[in-house]
C-alpha cells in the first residue's frame, strides 16, 4: 500500500535501526535510533547535517554506536 501511494522510507537502514523526522519552525530534525547492541552503518544521504548530541557534522556513510541515538539538524536548516 505504501509504495502504491508513493510513501518511501526516510533512510534505508539495517534491521533494528529506526528513523523518524520532525519539522519545527522550518527546521528538519532526523532522529536515528539504533536498537541493536552492535554499531550499524547508516547511509545518511539527504539527512546529513549537524548531530546535536555529539555537536559534530555527519554525512555519507556513518556508524551509529550500539544503542546509539542521533538527532540531526539538516544542513541549511538554520543555526
Amino acid at each position: 500500500v505504501c509504495s502504491e501511494q508513493g510513501v518511501r522510507p526516510i533512510l534505508l537502514t539495517p534491521t533494528g535501526v529506526e528513523v523518524t523526522q520532525r519539522v519545527k519552525a522550518g527546521e528538519v530534525f532526523t532522529f536515528v535510533l539504533n536498537h541493536n547492541e552492535q554499531p550499524q552503518e547508516v547511509e545518511l544521504g539527504e539527512a546529513a547535517g549537524h548531530e546535536l548530541l555529539s555537536d559534530r557534522e555527519v554525512s555519507g556513510k556513518a556508524m551509529i554506536p550500539g544503542r546509539g541515538v542521533w538527532i540531526i539538524r539538516k544542513r541549511g536548516g538554520g543555526g
